[in-house]
């Protein structure tokens, strides 16, 4: 695998999974590759519906969107690739978390930065951190990073607990770059989908 929508199209089929949400279409570079059902597209710049043929679009930022969502609304399948800031992808997090389907998967984007530079928000941003923090705070979730396209974590619900202890101060590039293994729980594409049946309960 090389893309993103290379497994999110995986998850898709190996799943069985048929309502998907997208937040931060962008140009539409995924969503328009995204192989289900239903697809959502949230982005709060406005788009051309005709850029994004079989996609229902909500122009508004991913907040209002969850605030607003039908409260029997549920997704099975939900990719995060919106703001970049850790505060507001732990948001993105919780909330479509909040919103999964039984069986389905929350996915972040740019998760993995290379280097220390890619950690501008205009990059991969703070992502990493909101992914390590969830793992701290919510041992009900399992996550596993898939080592291509700039770090892709797949999370699911569990109800076996699995603490991730951190003692020290680890919001910054010398911690991850240490410990980017454990702590973002890293797997080479070749693991797929083995090591996401072997963290789904």
């Amino acid at each position: 695998m090389r893309y993103r929508w290379e497994l999110l199209n995986g998850l898709s089929r190996v799943f069985s999974l048929g309502v998907y949400l997208e937040i931060g279409v962008r140009s539409g570079l995924c969503i328009n590759q995204i192989e289900v059902n239903v697809k959502h597209g949230v982005d709060i710049a406005r788009k051309r519906q005709e850029d994004f043929p079989g996609v229902i679009l909500h122009h508004l930022h991913s907040d209002r969107f969850f605030e607003e969502l039908d409260s029997e609304a549920r997704f099975d399948l939900i990719f995060i690739d919106g703001c970049h800031s850790e505060g507001q992808v732990s948001r993105d997090i919780s909330n479509s978390l909040g919103r999964l389907s039984n069986g389905g998967f929350v996915v972040c984007h740019d998760c993995n930065p290379k280097t220390q530079d890619m950690m501008a928000l205009n990059r991969n941003g703070e992502c990493w951190q909101a992914v390590v923090q969830l793992r701290i705070s919510e041992p009900n979730v399992r996550v596993v990073t898939f080592d291509f396209d700039h770090g892709l974590s797949v999370i699911c619900l569990d109800q076996v607990r699995r603490a991730f202890n951190v003692s020290e101060d680890w919001r910054n590039w010398n911690w991850l770059n240490q410990h980017r293994q454990e702590a973002l729980n890293l797997v080479p594409d070749s693991f797929f989908p083995a090591a996401i049946k072997a963290e789904t309960p």
